[in-house]
């Protein structure tokens, strides 16, 4: 008997597979407050002269929506004869190519330009993109790194690290070996002589971006096991949200506030992992298969590798929308505490900033049916701008949204029975 004990315990346990990263994304947001477009100061002959006076907005808007060539050739944020679901869920719109310009407005739909300009990162075999977008009050930047590192997970952080952090940027004719913070600088300066000239003046800068990395393609992963208790896994997942000096001595945060709910997903192998200014996706069901795929899989896993691009997507555009918006909502804020009142802000001003915050206040709510519904939206406007929200939301004698803070009232009235 205990030598059939003996063999049976002396089986050796399998290994575990390692966990390795094929593919990335990691986009990077930042938002600035134009004053001259708050005070409506573009002259009407710059072809930005449309942008924030409304109805020459929306003349301009339907123009890119239908592809019109024009001079500079601005386009809509989505790529048209195509579903975006961020936006079609936002504006309550199941056609884009039906959006009007005046629902444009009100829902502050950014227009995007290329603005021809190319960086390239040193040693960095990947790819770098610029979507540069203007809105009526000011500009955005996202730039957005893809890559397929084929690296083990405890190597993914470093990766990354070498490139946002520690990487030198250079620009066709601009800086070069220069630091991703000094790039971001050129391009809003083009973006904003360009629109304004050179003595214009940008106020309000995101101090730093917020960022969104979606993690591709991965093998070793079980998707149906707690990521939870996956140690490696939340501790890479939070390096690359919250940005820490050094990464390999960090803390985790309280899981079951930083895995927000991802909507469709197994609650237990998937993480939404939230930071304040950033976003980690981490979806094991839709990595693809964990062998090398034949002739007859290769079309299946690319359709899984598609649906986390467009989640990436559709949560990039919520968190450029919030970024954005919260921009315009905290700048005005600050006018009211220093004094202000809307009526002494200039009529498109005003306007602005009451659709802003509406819209925000909304995309907060996440009501079914009325716009794109995310926990992550919810966050980032509870971690960034909610004050500034409700303070803006009370001097437009809106009903303001409910303090997740507040401490329920005390009861009144009689503290005993009636006879």
């Amino acid at each position: 008997m205990a030598k059939n004990v003996t063999k049976a315990t002396a089986k050796k346990a399998i290994p575990a597979t390692p966990v390795v990263i094929q593919s990335l994304r990691l986009s990077l947001i930042w938002a600035e407050l134009l004053p001259d477009f708050l005070r409506s100061n573009v002259p009407l002959a710059s072809p930005f002269g449309p942008l924030p006076r409304d109805f020459l907005f929306e003349k301009t808007f339907e123009t890119a929506r239908d592809g019109a060539s024009t001079n500079p050739k601005f386009e809509v944020p989505w790529l048209r004869e195509r579903k975006q679901k961020f936006w079609m869920r936002y504006m309550v719109q199941g056609k884009l190519s039906q959006v009007k310009g005046s629902q444009a407005w009100n829902y502050l739909v950014p227009l995007r330009l290329d603005t021809g300009i190319r960086v390239t990162a040193n040693g960095f075999k990947g790819d770098v993109f610029i979507d540069a977008f203007y809105y009526p009050f000011g500009t955005a930047v996202v730039i957005s790194l893809r890559w397929d590192p084929n690296l083990a997970l405890n190597q993914i952080t470093g990766d990354v690290y070498s490139v946002y952090k520690n990487g030198k940027f250079s620009v066709a004719n601009g800086p070069q070996q220069a630091a991703l913070e000094d790039v971001v600088d050129y391009i809003f300066e083009t973006m904003r002589e360009r629109a304004l000239g050179k003595t214009s003046e940008s106020v309000f800068r995101t101090p730093e971006p917020f960022s969104l990395l979606t993690v591709i393609q991965a093998t070793g992963v079980n998707p149906n096991a707690d990521v939870r208790k996956d140690t490696p896994v939340m501790e890479t997942l939070e390096a690359l949200t919250s940005w820490p000096a050094n990464p390999s001595n960090l803390t985790l945060p309280d899981l079951n506030k930083a895995c927000l709910p991802s909507k469709g997903h197994s609650p237990l192998g998937s993480a939404l992992f939230s930071e304040r200014r950033g976003r980690a996706v981490w979806i094991p069901t839709l990595f693809g298969v964990n062998q090398p795929p034949s002739q007859f899989q290769a079309p299946a896993q690319a359709r899984l590798s598609s649906k986390l691009g467009c989640y990436h997507r559709n949560l990039l555009f919520a968190s450029l929308q919030i970024e954005s918006l919260g921009r315009l909502l905290c700048y005005t804020s600050g006018l009211f505490a220093q004094g202000t009142r809307k009526a002494d802000l200039p009529a498109g001003h005003r306007d602005l900033v009451e659709n802003a915050a509406l819209q925000l206040a909304k995309l907060y709510k996440g009501l079914r049916d009325d716009t794109w519904r995310s926990a992550s939206a919810q966050r980032q406007i509870l971690e960034n701008c909610f004050t500034c929200l409700q303070t803006v939301l009370g001097e437009f004698q809106h009903e303001k949204l409910p303090d997740p803070d507040a401490k329920p009232a005390a009861p009144t009235g009689p503290t005993t029975k009636p006879a």
